[in-house]
């Protein structure tokens, strides 16, 4: 039902210095939370292989399942939803969220450096967040300690071995 998943994603709002440009100021600053913030961690590049990621109902939602982010629409948008299959395929990513969630604490649990300001300069910043991901990824290989590989693998396993 959610062939082609490659991973999860979940909102992140990451501190960075405040801007000394008035207009990049603007752009990072979040009114909401009172503080210049990076969201925008990840993007996809163009010419990266057809892949989908689950995420909860704050991403945009596009009608057309072609789109990289599988996501559930809002209740207001899903309780006007009558195709059943949609309905299904809702429901199973909703399923699949608290691995996002593993993800989210695991990286925020073990680097620490994430609740500091980041630079403000994209570079930097990007360097800092490549160090960070490589790391994750070797502890999650190399330690092993991983829920979302404890819960998903053995599984994985099984529909291989069938």
């Amino acid at each position: 039902m959610l062939r082609g998943v490659f991973g999860f994603v979940d909102g992140l709002n990451l501190r960075i210095f405040q801007p000394g440009n008035v207009d990049e100021q603007n752009t990072y600053y979040n009114g909401w939370l009172a503080d210049t913030y990076c969201s925008q961690v990840l993007r996809p590049s163009g010419d990266a292989p057809s892949f989908a990621l689950l995420a909860d109902s704050a991403f945009p939602y596009h009608k057309h399942p072609a789109g990289r982010i599988l996501s559930r629409p809002k209740d207001d948008i899903a309780a006007k939803e009558k195709n059943g299959n949609v309905v299904l395929r809702w429901e199973a990513i909703v399923r699949q969220r608290q691995a996002a969630e593993w993800g989210m604490r695991a990286l925020q649990g073990a680097f620490g450096r994430l609740d500091l300001r980041l630079p403000t300069h994209k570079a930097k910043r990007s360097l800092i967040l490549a160090v960070i991901f490589s790391l994750h990824n070797f502890r999650a290989r190399e330690v092993g300690l991983n829920q979302i590989k404890e819960v998903y693998f053995p599984a994985w396993q099984r529909n291989a071995e069938q």
